[in-house]
């Protein structure tokens, strides 16, 4: 699938399922460590925080950074 100028595609860590967020949305991304949570251990993730929103995504920052980069482009 090619992405439309302007979003990046991401994939959610919950389910694994691609998503598509407009970049100019993208307000910060965090740099996760892996936490223990009440069913387990959540692994080390990203966070993108866009339009009041938060997704949890597997993507490393650098894949991140690249494609929100490759979007403006």
């Amino acid at each position: 699938m090619r992405v439309p100028n302007g979003f990046i595609e991401v994939t959610a860590l919950l389910d694994g399922r691609k998503a598509l967020i407009r970049s100019e949305c993208v307000i910060a991304v965090l740099d996760n460590g892996e936490e223990d949570v009440s069913y387990g251990v959540k692994p080390q993730h990203r966070t993108i925080l866009f339009g009041g929103e938060t997704l949890d995504v597997t993507e490393t920052l650098d894949e991140i950074c690249g494609r929100l980069y490759a979007s403006e482009l």
